[in-house]
């Protein structure tokens, strides 16, 4: 149970979340809506990355508990987690210098480039939250349950986004940028929540 449904659960959400931010979008003028679907993929490789985090986390934990050797887990996960959040962090700060030019790649329109951009260093700036989430994830399904990422993705997406992105859509129409900071508030609920079940059950 601790690794069925859980997990399908947890996939549910995320096809969810495109499908909100999709049909946000949707109402703003073409160029922008082009650049935000040549964002969102980008942005999807981005975050693919963030399963072979996951799965390297969970390969270590497995070898840790397998091994008899739990005890130094939460410090070799700490120190993995802050590798990870350097690198995403790097990647993020440095967005500014090389996001325009990947995204003029896929696409020629100068509106559908600047919103594309603009997307892309936000969902940078989420993902440092989200990689380091993925750490905590690994861990968990190392230890062989998913509960805490259901509880987590519950809380993040549910209860803070999704309402967070209706209703600024609907206050704020043709705003982006307040979609793009739900986005952002949602990870590092999401991450939080991870890591304060992860240092209390140690």
């Amino acid at each position: 149970m601790d690794i069925g449904w859980p997990v399908g659960f947890t996939l549910l959400i995320f096809q969810v979340e495109a499908i909100i931010l999709v049909a946000c979008i949707n109402s703003y003028p073409l160029a922008q809506s082009d650049g935000f679907g040549v964002g969102l993929r980008l942005i999807a490789a981005v975050f693919s990355i963030n399963v072979g985090v996951a799965v390297g986390a969970g390969v270590i934990t497995g070898n840790y508990i397998g091994g008899g050797n739990a005890g130094p887990l939460k410090k070799a996960t700490v120190m993995f987690m802050a590798g990870v959040a350097l690198v995403s962090a790097v990647i993020a700060l440095s967005a500014e210098y090389w996001t325009r030019i990947l995204v003029s790649q896929f696409v020629q329109d100068p509106v559908a480039i600047s919103f594309a951009t603009t997307f892309l260093q936000f969902a940078l700036v989420a993902n440092i939250a989200f990689a380091c989430s993925h750490v905590l994830i690994g861990v968990f399904e190392g230890r062989g349950t998913t509960k805490p990422i259901l509880m987590s993705m519950v809380a993040s997406f549910v209860l803070i986004e999704f309402p967070l992105l209706l209703w600024l859509n609907h206050i704020l129409p043709f705003q982006p940028e307040p979609l793009w900071m739900s986005m952002i508030a949602a990870y590092i609920a999401g991450f939080s929540a991870l890591g304060l079940y992860f240092w209390r059950q140690g």
